[in-house]
């Protein structure tokens, strides 16, 4: 196995987790992101378990798309991680790449780190924002008409996720994304259900 097959990547979403390893091309686990209690018998359910409640009380570790609820949080990693899910090496000899919103407050930056060294022992890590992988991404596998429309350095990745919508302006693709012109706009980017 090749050395970047042992970096675990995970697309934290306030609706789902994706999970999956560097170099594969589609995430192993899309779990649905949230805890619930059943309604009659309170037992807890944790991410793909509530399918099999018809009704509960639902609580999801995310609130406007910043992460709030750590208990949660932990509880869906907890699941996620099990050997049920993910036959993971030990994350001693694993590092892990996360992705976090534009404009994650530091403190909860800060906080994902401590859990992801302390709590999950993970040897390495990089969190980064979301769209500026897609830049990356998208260099490596789209061929291009012409030279000219593959040097263009300028670039916009709209990322619609479950509480808001970002757009970012992206320049000389793998270099540079402009925070200070990051625009959010409290406008979902999944349908919700009637």
């Amino acid at each position: 196995m090749s050395d970047y097959s042992y970096v675990m990547v995970i697309d934290n979403g306030a609706s789902s987790v994706k999970v999956g390893y560097a170099g594969e091309g589609a995430p192993r686990i899309l779990m649905p992101n949230c805890v619930g209690k059943g309604k009659k018998d309170k037992k807890t359910f944790v991410g793909d378990q509530l399918f099999e409640c018809p009704e509960y009380f639902m609580t999801r570790p995310h609130e406007r798309g910043v992460l709030v609820d750590w208990d949660a949080q932990h509880a869906v990693w907890q699941r996620m991680f099990s050997k049920h899910y993910l036959s993971a090496p030990d994350p001693s000899s694993c590092g892990i790449m996360l992705t976090e919103p534009p404009m994650n407050p530091t403190a909860v930056r800060i906080e994902t780190n401590e859990v992801i060294f302390e709590e999950y022992g993970f040897s390495r890590s990089c969190v980064m924002n979301g769209p500026s992988l897609v830049p990356l991404a998208f260099n490596h596998r789209v061929k291009f008409p012409s030279k000219s429309a593959a040097d263009n350095p300028c670039g916009l990745v709209v990322d619609c996720g479950f509480s808001f919508t970002h757009a970012v302006p992206m320049y000389q693709s793998k270099k540079k994304a402009f925070p200070k012109y990051t625009k959010k706009i409290f406008c979902p980017g999944v349908k919700k259900k009637k």
